[in-house]
């Protein structure tokens, strides 16, 4: 009967820690990842809000089911769900909707609009509010350039005014610039 019983507390002792492990992040999103997996009709609303986890995205991006496309997808899209850096919001010009550019941990501007999601997240390129924002940063970089020029020129002319040398207003010119 004790052998038994040590056997009982041995299955016991086994269920607790499964149930611990299913507890963890990683079994978790391993759960979510073959629950997508294993369905029938795919449920892609429920994937992405499950690409909001690491531990999922990863899971997915391992997984040998998950064809390259898939993963790159994965890679992308988690990429842009987890940022923080929120580089521009861009109103559509047709509806009037805000999409929402950032920055993602590779140094890519991703968007939310539907065009960068499903074409261009997995198969690069970028979408056109991507496109007018970074044409807005070109354009925005050389106003900033003349402006610091144009406030690096006023400093010296207020130094000039205050009896310094030609040398000296060179030398805070530069500094002003940043050189």
């Amino acid at each position: 009967m004790s052998s038994f019983l040590t056997q009982i507390e041995a299955c016991f002792d086994e269920l607790t820690k499964l149930a611990f492990v299913a507890k963890t992040p990683q079994m978790k999103a391993k759960v979510k990842a073959e629950e997508h997996f294993e369905a029938g009709t795919k449920d892609w609303k429920t994937f992405e809000k499950n690409l909001k986890g690491k531990n999922f995205q990863n899971v997915v991006v391992k997984d040998a089911r998950a064809d390259d496309k898939l993963k790159r997808y994965t890679q992308a899209m988690g990429d842009y769900l987890t940022s923080k850096k929120v580089f521009a919001k861009v109103p559509s010009q047709a509806t009037g909707k805000q999409y929402t550019v950032k920055e993602m941990s590779n140094g890519r501007l991703g968007c939310n609009c539907k065009d960068w999601q499903f074409k261009h997240s997995h198969a690069g390129g970028d979408c056109k509010h991507i496109d007018e924002v970074a044409a807005l940063r070109k354009t925005s970089g050389a106003i900033g350039a003349v402006l610091n020029s144009a406030l690096a020129t006023n400093r010296v002319q207020k130094m000039q005014a205050k009896g310094l040398k030609a040398k000296q207003t060179t030398q805070a010119f530069h500094q002003a610039l940043g050189r």
